[in-house]
């Protein structure tokens, strides 16, 4: 080895030992660190015997972190959605939340402290509930107004189910009352009107001849007897119901005949009745009719063609009561071709004599559909129409027959000749003396080039004719 070589070796022995006394230094102070940080932990632990004396604790974890922020709104929909009908659930939701913020105690000991003792918390926050291994003391509900159910405690919402929708006192509505009205009588109380009555024949502007028998019946009886709850007036098998049939100068029906004179009503027959059937000419229980071609009526007044009507009413019920008039409007017409009759009062039909020559038809027209004359009764009295005899030599349908614009004849005829002596609409078909009226025909179809003649029919057996063309 050559000096210099040697001179190296020992400039590097002082290097090499200060390396080495430092590595001696750092593993005695990690030793020494160890060692501390082990027994320190050993004498947190309690001396236990590994037996199965030991208390397993299964209670969950303790959280390692900050939970999520909860909105209140969250309370507050639940309660909403559970009691749509709440008024209250802001109020009841800030309820909630601040009994969450009162600590609640913790019922596991930990590690160390096998003892419980109950903390300030537990007595500040009576809505808690201890949970042990003892039977748990049910702890009251905070006092409520008793409109609304008391709100539930935070030991409630986190272990409980959904609670029962809440009770509430009813509240009347606007149109009742605390207190209850009795429930009136089942008993309906009876109703009373007056008596009721229909005439069943004739019908309203039918049409009879002297050759005819002119029929008169009614129908009556008291609908409060009838039908006591409802006093209906529909006939059904009650005729005579709540009307006496005792015989007294008071009848319980009467009937009137009456001729129109041209300027009033004349009686010329009068029945009064006390048992049903209710008959205008008497016969019980079938109803007879009079024979028109006797020449007059049952008390001898001499029967006379024109325009005639009945009319009845219940003179007294049960109870006094009298009903209303009740009328039909009905004509009777001579026959055409009738012969005198044995009667001396009556007036047979005979060709025209002097005093039929004041009737005149004057003044025809003709235009679009309808032909017309002024009809004019120059007679010294009222006379009716019976009947009217018209032909046209053209084609067409005759549809109405007017007097002053109204129609007493709408029936129609097709063809020509239309001989009109029924169908009459039941409009007033009277002449006054002096009466000057116009007599109108309405076709189908236009007139024009029509040739007309027509021949009126009056009841006192004169006829006035016309002839023109349009």
């Amino acid at each position: 080895m050559t000096d210099p070589e040697r001179d190296m070796g020992r400039s590097r022995r002082p290097a090499l030992l200060l390396m080495a006394l430092g590595l001696i230094g750092v593993s005695i102070c990690a030793v020494s660190l160890f060692a501390n940080v082990t027994l320190g932990e050993a004498e947190s632990f309690i001396a236990a015997p590994l037996h199965s004396a030991a208390l397993a604790n299964y209670a969950q974890d303790p959280i390692g972190g900050r939970l999520q922020s909860l909105s209140i709104r969250i309370i507050e929909f639940a309660i909403q959605d559970r009691e749509p009908e709440t008024d209250d659930a802001g109020a009841r939701a800030t309820e909630v939340v601040e009994s969450l913020k009162s600590p609640v105690p913790t019922v596991t000991p930990k590690p160390g402290n096998p003892t419980y003792t109950p903390t300030a918390a537990d007595t500040a926050a009576p809505t808690a509930t201890l949970r042990s291994t003892s039977t748990p003391t049910p702890t009251p509900s905070p006092t409520r107004t008793p409109t609304r159910t008391p709100s539930p405690t935070p030991t409630d919402l986190a272990t409980a189910g959904p609670s029962p929708t809440p009770s509430k006192t009813p509240t009347p509505g606007p149109s009742s009352t605390a207190t209850k009205t009795p429930t009136p009588s089942t008993t309906p109380t009876p109703c009373k009107v007056p008596p009721y009555i229909e005439i069943l024949s004739p019908s309203e502007g039918q049409s009879f001849t002297l050759a005819q028998e002119l029929p008169g019946e009614a129908f009556a009886f008291d609908p409060d007897n009838a039908n006591p709850l409802t006093c209906s007036t529909i006939p059904a098998g009650f005729d005579g119901q709540g009307i006496p049939v005792t015989a007294t100068p008071t009848p319980a029906v009467e009937f009137y005949v009456e001729r129109w004179n041209g300027a009033s009503w004349v009686t010329v027959h009068y029945q009064p009745q006390n048992t049903p059937a209710y008959c205008a000419f008497t016969g019980t229980p079938i109803c007879e009719l009079h024979d028109l071609s006797s020449g007059q009526w049952p008390d001898t007044t001499p029967i006379n063609t024109g325009l005639h009507r009945m009319k009845a009413r219940v003179v007294r019920d049960d109870e006094g009561v009298a009903s209303e008039w009740v009328t039909v409007n009905f004509f009777i017409d001579p026959v055409p071709t009738a012969t005198p009759t044995a009667s001396p009062t009556v007036t047979p039909s005979a060709t025209p004599t002097a005093t039929c020559a004041g009737y005149s038809l004057s003044g025809f027209n003709g235009s679009s559909n309808d032909a017309w004359w002024i009809l004019t009764n120059g007679g010294p009295t009222a006379v009716t129409i019976i009947g009217i005899d018209l032909e046209w030599t053209l084609s067409g349908s005759l549809d109405k027959v007017k007097l002053d614009s109204s129609e007493v004849w709408n029936t129609g005829d097709p063809v020509s000749p239309a001989n009109i002596t029924s169908g009459w609409t039941g409009v007033s078909r009277l002449f006054n003396p002096s009466d000057s009226k116009e007599l109108r025909f309405v076709f189908s179809n236009s007139v024009g080039g029509n040739t007309f003649t027509v021949t009126v029919h009056f009841d006192n057996g004169c006829d006035v004719s016309a002839s023109d063309t349009a």
